[in-house]
């Protein structure tokens, strides 16, 4: 697998947890509104759903993103010690249940 294809698979994987993370939102902007508690459990039940699918999307993008090494330094580059850690995870509100009403 060239490097060309393993940046398109990170990108791939940035769109989808793009398009989750929107599907969040509409689903929690619609249980925000909705008086109706079937339609509740029914939107809870989707967001579950959608949780597991954002934490298996996002540790395919750490997978790709471990798998590419620059082999040379880019200029302006931060020293590794001063580099910020990204969580490994970004659902970390979801998972404490914000979303449920």
């Amino acid at each position: 697998m060239t490097i060309e294809d393993k940046i398109d698979n990170i990108k791939e994987a940035v769109f989808r947890e793009k398009k989750i993370a929107n599907e969040f939102k509409s689903l929690l902007n619609y249980l925000e509104n909705t008086k109706d508690e079937q339609e509740k459990k029914m939107v809870n039940s989707q967001i579950e759903k959608l949780k597991s699918l954002l934490i298996n999307a996002n540790d395919e993008l750490l997978k790709n993103l471990d798998e590419i090494t620059i082999k040379k330094t880019l200029a302006g580059a931060v020293p590794i010690k001063q580099a910020i850690v990204p969580e490994k995870r970004i659902i970390s509100s979801v998972n404490q249940g914000r979303y449920l009403n």
